[in-house]
């Protein structure tokens, strides 16, 4: 039986914002500023932020949300989440995945900015195709729905801040930092990064992120 693909694709492409300096070890928390096309479900947002939480909780980073307008130019600690579609389960909905290829697809759910080599603090998440992976909640109610999106964005975001603080373009063979993801990846129980991605995360955690000031 084929599954249908999901992969989460690192753009190397430029962005206008220089590096920041380095220093000291002990993390300050990082803001995630975020800027949505469209109003977001408010149950799709929570559970986002909660799932990232969870994700990311032995990383040695803490993060502070905020909306993208208050983010003011050349501010330190911080990473720029531009999420385009529609994050939100309500009208029409996107084709599924059964309805896309007989044989499965993949889409490309997120990309992070990359300048002369450098991942960049700037990443861009798409909710119309995350929203194709939920045919497999397609029959539940749309509290529900709104969940599993949130969750499944989580992951995806997750994804996406792995490469900025760990400051690496490559992926892992196993985990939420694969380069491919099935649908079951962002919408089962107990999906999280592997202990070598998140010893990665602990060690610029303590060394400080490049891009990223410390205390």
């Amino acid at each position: 039986m084929m599954v249908a693909r999901f992969s989460y694709v690192v753009i190397f492409s430029a962005l206008l914002a220089g590096l920041l300096p380095g220093g000291g070890k002990e993390a300050s928390p990082i803001a995630l500023f975020l800027d949505f096309e469209r109003t977001p479900s408010d149950i799709s947002l929570q559970e986002m932020k909660k799932e990232v939480g969870h994700l990311m909780e032995s990383s040695g980073f803490a993060f502070d949300w905020k909306k993208a307008s208050q983010m003011k130019k050349g501010e330190p600690d911080s990473i720029l989440l531009k999420f385009k579609g529609t994050c939100h389960t309500g009208g029409p909905q996107p084709p599924q995945i059964s309805e896309l290829a007989p044989y499965g697809e993949t889409l490309a759910l997120a990309s992070t900015k990359v300048s002369k080599g450098q991942v960049q603090p700037l990443s861009e998440v798409q909710c119309d195709q995350i929203r194709k992976c939920l045919g497999a909640g397609s029959n539940a109610g749309k509290m529900q729905r709104d969940l599993l999106l949130g969750r499944a964005m989580g992951r995806v975001v997750a994804h996406e801040l792995y490469h900025i603080l760990a400051a690496t373009t490559k992926h892992a063979g196993e985990g939420l930092a694969k380069a491919v993801q099935s649908t079951a990846d962002l919408l089962s129980e107990g999906s999280e990064f592997g202990s070598a991605q998140m010893e990665r995360l602990n060690g610029s955690a303590q060394s400080g992120a490049p891009g990223f000031r410390r205390k």
